[in-house]
């Protein structure tokens, strides 16, 4: 079984939340909002359902209360394609 690498414990929490991924890290300009749903949710990052392709190492600004207020930005860590529309994607808050 593999080892569990999160530092902080994850609460399973589903609800709708608005997110936007930022262009490049130059501009760190946010792009038209999209909608998401978490499945679970921590102190440090949480994993949740998009219905737009994104990239591991990609910048996401986060609009919602559900996060930690310290988890306003957070990257992509990884991407798992469920459906052509569908991804679950695991994001790390950036402090």
């Amino acid at each position: 079984m593999a080892k569990d690498r999160r530092k902080d414990i994850r609460n399973t929490f589903i609800t709708t939340v608005i997110y936007s991924l930022v262009n490049s890290e130059e501009s760190l300009q946010p792009v038209e909002p999209q909608q998401g749903i978490t499945l679970n949710v921590s102190k440090s990052g949480a994993c949740l359902y998009m219905f737009r392709e994104v990239s591991e190492g990609q910048t996401v600004e986060l609009f919602t209360s559900v996060l930690s207020e310290q988890c306003i930005r957070a990257v992509v860590r990884w991407v798992e394609k469920v459906t052509d529309s569908i991804y679950k994607v695991g994001l790390m808050c950036q402090v």
